[in-house]
């Protein structure tokens, strides 16, 4: 382009309403100052790259916006797995402390303090984000019984030691019961997904309590797997509903009880 068509494609930018160029109504001085705006308007022209034959121009704002733009697409991936963080840990919190259905979406954005572009760039549904939430829930407290297992000295402490973890929860202010007993209560048998989560859980759970069973020797360490569970889930319940940690005493000395009759 040449210097004269540029500084017309210039002038003509800057017009008034009335369509009348600016540049043609001033004179003097400020004719000077018209003709730097004239330049600026023009961006400087880089050098031909590429391998192709024919001179390839590109103005240098253009290479400046799409290196902006590279660094602000960089920055918003970063900025969403910090806010797919803060969502899936203010819902589960949220979720366990009231019920799913009685949680909304607003609520969860306004806590989570994050746009809610965020949430729909990294959650479909609700129920993706409730299956984000509820599984970082799981995983947390399967690591916790793996912990205590670890930490016990031999399969009969071990499995005491996950009931003194169950203590540990009623003792909190936040504790609500079961987190996926209370699930399963406030879905249907249509939300699929969700259900097999917490049956999911309840079964990871479970399988503690067999192998442990098993490796103390016992001859049906299914059956005691599933009473320990039965008296852990009605513990967490009637905890909760009474308010008070003595019901899951209460089923400590029972599982006691049932390691004693053990082979």
């Amino acid at each position: 382009m040449g210097e004269d068509k540029r500084r017309t494609v210039a002038c003509d930018a800057i017009s008034d309403p009335s369509g009348r160029s600016r540049c043609g109504a001033i004179k003097g001085p400020s004719r000077g100052f018209c003709l730097s705006l004239i330049l600026h308007f023009s961006p400087p022209l880089r050098p031909p790259t590429g391998n192709c034959g024919a001179s390839r121009f590109i103005p240098q704002r253009e290479m400046d916006n799409r290196l902006a733009l590279d660094r602000q697409v960089s920055l918003s991936r970063g900025m969403r797995e910090t806010a797919t963080d803060r969502l899936t840990a203010t819902a589960a919190r949220l979720f366990q402390d009231r019920g799913l259905t009685r949680v909304g979406i607003n609520e969860i954005i306004r806590e989570a303090d994050v746009a809610r572009m965020s949430l729909y760039n990294n959650f479909k549904s609700k129920e993706d984000l409730a299956l984000a939430a509820y599984g970082a829930v799981s995983k947390s407290r399967q690591d916790a019984v793996d912990a205590a297992i670890d930490a016990a000295d031999g399969p009969e402490a071990a499995i005491l030691a996950i009931f003194d973890l169950a203590a540990g929860l009623a003792g909190r202010s936040s504790f609500r019961g079961c987190a996926f007993i209370n699930l399963a209560a406030h879905i249907g048998i249509e939300d699929a997904r969700l259900l097999d989560l917490a049956r999911g859980h309840k079964r990871a759970l479970r399988a503690r309590f067999e192998g442990l069973a098993r490796d103390m020797g016992d001859p049906a360490p299914e059956a005691m797997g599933r009473q320990l569970l039965a008296l852990w889930d009605g513990a967490l319940v009637d905890a909760f509903i009474e308010g008070d940690v003595a019901p899951i005493i209460a089923a400590r000395a029972a599982a006691a009880k049932i390691i004693a009759r053990a082979p």
